[in-house]
């Protein structure tokens, strides 16, 4: 059987977790600004996008949106520190 890169790409439960939300905002520009108006210009389509998820779901872990939507600036830096506290406070 011939190999797919598929195989190697975790899934949406294995993806969706705030530990490799802050690994990916680490590599990030932090003043870099991001949209919240479009799926695939938003923090997640972003994010997944990165991970080989063409289609960002709709459905997503609430901790997620807290991080990207919930406060100002929409910044990956901002997103980052946003994320790091809510780690911090047990969110997974």
């Amino acid at each position: 059987m011939l190999y797919d890169l598929k195989w190697e790409r975790p899934t949406l439960d294995d993806l969706l977790t705030v530990e490799r939300l802050i690994v990916w905002l680490e590599t990030q520009d932090p003043e870099t600004r991001y949209s919240i108006g479009s799926a695939h210009t938003c923090l997640i389509g972003q994010f997944c996008a990165a991970h080989g998820v063409a289609d960002p779901p709709y459905i997503v872990p609430p901790v997620f949106g807290m991080i990207a939507m919930f406060d100002i600036p929409w910044t990956f830096g901002a997103a980052l520190d946003r994320a790091k506290a809510l780690r911090d406070a047990g969110c997974r």
